[in-house]
């Protein structure tokens, strides 16, 4: 369960301190996230639709690789509010290189600093295995290295996200590396 305002309630502040309290006691983060929890951009940009469809009508499969509990729920609630079906969430290189190879996801968002192996790494093994999935780098500001960037792309992703990103930021991000294949 995944607590987001309604479209009633978007603009109460308690539904925040609702969210809080779920993640400190479901999952175990501590309240250090209450300042990003206020702020966070992503969770005050409700509303948006995609429509974002395969092929054949299904909705695109997702894989997140982040080290942080707390980016993969918030990336889940926004590509899921965006009309894609996230498959799984990951820790760790290995981790997500199995979820991977098991699930076959469209897109794949790799967290850079993965552990076991880093997300270079990982979308290097991704893009070899199927050229045609659309790998894209999650960058936390303190990793906007330019160096982390070209090394991604030369191991086959098509783009990144820098976090903290809105929905619109996802859904354009998304959309423009789609384009490419």
């Amino acid at each position: 369960m995944i607590l987001t305002p309604s479209s009633s309630h978007r603009n109460d502040i308690g539904w925040r301190d609702k969210l809080e309290s779920y993640i400190e006691a479901k999952i175990g983060i501590k309240s250090i996230y209450k300042e990003y929890l206020y702020n966070y951009p992503l969770l005050t940009n409700m509303g948006m639709d995609s429509g974002t469809e395969g092929d054949e009508g299904e909705k695109l499969k997702v894989l997140i690789a982040d080290a942080s509990t707390f980016m993969c729920i918030m990336l889940t609630a926004a590509l899921e509010k965006l009309n894609y079906e996230v498959i799984g969430t990951s820790k760790d290189g290995n981790d997500a290189i199995e979820k991977y190879m098991e699930q076959k996801p469209d897109i794949v968002l790799v967290d850079p600093a993965l552990k076991e192996k880093d997300g270079i790494e990982v979308t290097r093994i991704i893009t070899t295995d199927n050229p045609a999935t659309v790998v894209l780098v999650l960058l936390a500001g303190t990793d906007s290295d330019p160096d982390i960037i070209v090394e991604s792309v030369r191991a086959g992703a098509r783009g990144y996200i820098k976090l903290p990103v809105t929905e619109a930021e996802i859904k354009a991000r998304l959309e423009s590396a789609l384009k490419l294949e």
